[in-house]
């Protein structure tokens, strides 16, 4: 059995596609996530089309990472804490603020 491990998407869903590309030239038999699938990156919401994608035509697994406990969070408190100044929760704040703007909620992690 070949299974593609892949972790740290961050929103890149260019990247992701690619890799997924990759994954399926090897024929890979499953995958495994290892968290943050959003962040920094734009598109979120591609992201997350993909990965619900493939979960409904490949066997997964999706463990949750440090940034979707940062999401959830949010969800639970708009005030939590999420370090001011650094650039890389701007863009988190940004995408967070965008997706619920663009769909009406907040993504669901898998």
């Amino acid at each position: 059995m070949k299974i593609a491990v892949m972790s740290d998407i961050h929103g890149n869903y260019i990247a992701l596609q690619r890799c997924l590309a990759h994954a399926l030239e090897q024929n890979v038999d499953a995958y495994i996530f290892l968290g943050d699938y959003l962040g920094e990156f734009p598109y979120p919401q591609r992201t997350l089309e993909i990965l619900y994608e493939l979960k409904q035509n490949a066997s997964c697994i999706f463990i949750r990472g440090n940034k979707e406990d940062y999401w959830l969070n949010r969800r639970k408190d708009q005030n939590c804490d999420w370090k001011s100044g650094n650039r890389s929760v701007m863009a988190m704040i940004y995408n967070y603020n965008m997706t619920n703007v663009l769909t009406g909620s907040i993504p669901k992690f898998v």
